[in-house]
């Protein structure tokens, strides 16, 4: 029963499909504070949400607050909506039950945190918008530009009409053309039902995730920068380990020529606790957008859930999409997996990798030949000279 539990609590990928009408990372002309950012708006008949990011600690206290005297209103037309609820996204929890306004809650500072907050519809037309805490020292918005020439519901029904050689807005669904290189971005045109994060294990395409990332998955496309250029590319299956939460896809694109020197190297001797440890992955891509995120912590405990020896307790923020992100040491060597956590309110900042060890067993077990990365020397390099070195062998995969 406990192994059931521990199951539903792991951070599986987020869908990163929202069809329809709706404004990501929407044009904001003047604002507040450049801590709190507007990602998404939609529109809906009987309802309007606003998303905003939360990057820093309020009024100089880890705290966070919506009043009940925010309002969206609209400079071109007669429109003045007060705010009906909001909810909360936090680095262990997913969207959850609403939270009451002008009641204050205590968050991580410095932690990435995404509010929901929910309207009345806007009436068809009105794509300019300003958002406004009618507070001291509240936050506001002007002059945001969305898109709301029709409602969502009727976007979805318009899609579902078109064939399968067109996007939402008519144009041609781009395919990978020499080099890998997208003619469009695909995230727009194709429907994935998930994302996750992985990494380069060879330089034939042998790239290592969770299992419970690919699990499922009938099709599957990964995206990396290298070299300041974005390749995408179809890929498959090899072998996957549902017990350690892990897998092997190899990317079967004819257009893949390989990538470059892999930076990182196998440390497979278990980590001692209080050592320095990082992430790099892809979280809520579709809201934070399909830039790289990296996050730090420390070892916190040689075992993971329940003095589970295959895996190490870490206070690295894990968020959705970061599943089957690598975890590195302080050197840039590779010593886990990221898998998951703890529902924040079970135990707070509780997160898990799988130890690097494991991943090499599976690759041992692999009938086809997977090369090891022997890794440079990262010592002497700048904790940003690292990161611009090892980004470029993280994927974002997407699944459908």
């Amino acid at each position: 029963m406990l192994k059931k539990i521990f199951l539903l609590l792991l951070l599986c990928p987020l869908s990163c499909v929202i069809k329809g009408q709706l404004t990501r990372n929407p044009l904001v002309l003047s604002q507040s504070t450049m801590s709190h950012n507007i990602f998404v708006v939609e529109c809906y008949k009987d309802k309007t949400y606003v998303y905003i990011e939360y990057a820093a600690s309020r009024f100089g206290s880890p705290s966070f607050s919506i009043s009940s005297k925010t309002t969206l209103t609209s400079p071109t037309s007669n429109i003045n909506l007060k705010i009906k609820k909001w909810e909360m996204y936090d680095n262990e929890t997913e969207l959850g039950s609403p939270r009451e306004l002008d009641k204050v809650y205590i968050v991580d500072a410095g932690s990435y945190n995404i509010y929901r907050l929910e309207f009345d519809a806007l009436p068809l037309g009105v794509e300019l918008i300003t958002i406004n805490e009618n507070i001291n020292n509240g936050f506001y918005w002007n002059n945001i530009h969305i898109r709301n020439s029709m409602k969502l519901e009727d976007v979805e029904k318009e899609q579902a009409s078109k064939p399968k050689s067109e996007s939402s807005d008519g144009t041609p669904i781009a395919t990978p053309v020499s080099g890998g290189q997208s003619t469009s971005v695909s995230q727009d045109t194709q429907e994935w039902s998930g994302t996750g994060s992985g990494f380069f294990i060879s330089k034939n395409g042998y790239i290592a995730t969770n299992y419970h990332v690919i699990d499922g998955a009938t099709k599957m496309q990964v995206e990396y920068y290298q070299g300041g250029k974005k390749n995408v590319y179809s890929a498959s299956v090899v072998i996957s380990d549902a017990a350690n939460d892990m897998a092997i896809i190899k990317i079967d694109d004819k257009a893949f020529a390989g990538v470059s020197e892999i930076p990182y190297r196998f440390d497979n001797k278990t980590k001692d606790v209080g050592s320095e440890v990082f992430t790099l992955g892809y979280p809520l891509t579709f809201l934070m957008g399909e830039e790289i995120k990296y996050t730090k912590g420390e070892i916190s405990s040689k075992s993971g859930f329940q003095g589970d020896i295959r895996r190490y307790q870490i206070s690295v923020p894990i968020t959705f999409g970061n599943s089957g992100g690598p975890l590195f040491d302080a050197e840039g060597n590779l010593v886990g997996i990221t898998s998951g956590g703890l529902k924040k309110g079970i135990a707070d900042n509780a997160n898990y990798a799988v130890k690097s060890i494991y991943l090499q067993t599976l690759i041992d077990a692999c009938q086809e030949r997977i090369d090891l990365p022997v890794g440079i020397n990262l010592s002497g390099k700048t904790k940003p000279e690292m990161i611009k070195i090892l980004q470029e062998f993280v994927v974002l995969i997407k699944v459908g």
